[in-house]
C-alpha cells in the first residue's frame, strides 16, 4: 500500500472533503479509492456549516497492486485552516512515491513487517501541512 503521512505543522486543520488524493498516471500500478481518515464534527447542521475536521497528522491510505514504474505521482488537493476565521487558498502539491523493487514488468517487492523501506520521499508546500510518502505491506 502507498501510504501519505499529513503533518499538521500545530495548530493547522484540514476539512475532510476538501482534501484528496489523485495519481493521474500509475503506469501499470492499480490504486483503489485513497482511504482517508474520519475526523471530528465541527460547524451546525442549523446553518449548514457542519463539517468534517482533520485535526491530528493522520495516515492516507491508498491500497496499491500490479506493476509500474518506479515512481508514481500522486497530486494531493487541500485546504489548510487555522481556527474558524483563517483559511489558506485549496492548493494541490504533488508528491512522489518510489515503489519497492518495482520495474516494469515485474510484481512489486513488498517489505516485511520489520523491515522499512529504503527511499521516502517528502514534499512541503507553501501552504502547511507537509505530506510525507512512503510504502506500507
Amino acid at each position: 500500500n502507498a501510504v501519505l503521512k499529513v503533518d499538521l505543522q500545530g495548530e493547522w486543520h484540514i476539512n475532510r472533503d476538501l482534501f484528496t488524493v489523485t495519481a493521474p498516471d500509475a503506469g501499470g500500478w492499480t490504486l483503489k479509492d485513497a482511504m482517508i481518515p474520519h475526523g471530528v464534527k465541527t460547524g451546525s447542521e442549523a446553518d449548514g456549516s457542519l463539517r468534517e475536521d482533520l485535526m491530528q497528522d493522520f495516515e492516507v491510505q491508498i491500497p496499491a497492486s500490479g506493476t509500474g514504474p518506479q515512481e508514481v505521482t500522486f497530486d494531493v488537493w487541500y485546504q489548510a485552516c487555522k481556527g474558524v476565521s483563517l483559511c489558506k487558498m485549496p492548493t494541490t502539491v504533488q508528491v512522489s512515491l518510489k515503489m519497492p523493487g518495482a520495474q516494469a514488468g515485474t510484481p512489486p517487492e513488498v517489505p516485511q513487517p520489520s523491515e522499512k523501506p529504503s527511499e521516502k520521499a517528502s514534499v512541503t508546500s507553501e501552504v502547511k501541512p507537509e505530506v510525507k510518502p512512503e510504502v506500507k505491506p
